[in-house]
């Protein structure tokens, strides 16, 4: 996207503080990281909400930068898409977790077809999202994203 930000969530292994899959055993992932590319290999578990998220070493503050700020990867299977969110979560305690629809963000496949093109704008993420305590989201009620606070990417 024209004048948007790049910034490289997980350009160095310092930078992923933890990883996780939920439930707790119905994952696994993985990270590698070679010269100036990282890749996030995830094998999901096939339960009802099941994720994989990582949290940062350090926080990033977007407050004054989410308007031109874009979340941009690819993946594959690009089929997937229709079926996942991409969310970010804040620092708080409780955290607060915004997610989209991925299939929403395609903006097209790579050159030999096999791997989904994805730019998610960060003002594309709601204004509020549910509270997640230990990873479990609340669902009785909607917090503030603390956009100047995030810690973490699933």
């Amino acid at each position: 996207m024209a004048g948007s930000a790049n910034v490289a969530l997980l350009a160095v292994p310092g930078l992923v503080r933890e990883e996780y899959c939920f439930p707790a055993g119905s994952g696994q992932q993985n990270f590698v990281w070679r010269g100036r590319d990282a890749k996030w290999h995830i094998l999901m578990g096939r339960q009802r909400a099941s994720h994989a998220g990582v949290t940062f070493s350090a926080s990033y503050d977007y407050h004054r930068k989410r308007e031109r700020t874009v979340l941009a990867f690819r993946m594959r299977p690009r089929q997937l898409a229709k079926s996942l969110d991409v969310g970010l979560v804040d620092g708080g305690k409780p955290g607060t977790l915004v997610n989209v629809p991925l299939a929403d963000y395609a903006t097209g496949v790579d050159v030999q077809g096999a791997w989904g093109v994805y730019a998610v704008p960060l003002k594309a993420f709601p204004d509020q999202g549910a509270t997640i305590t230990e990873d479990h989201p609340d669902t009785m009620g909607l917090t503030n994203m603390d956009w100047s606070n995030i810690r973490g990417l699933r």
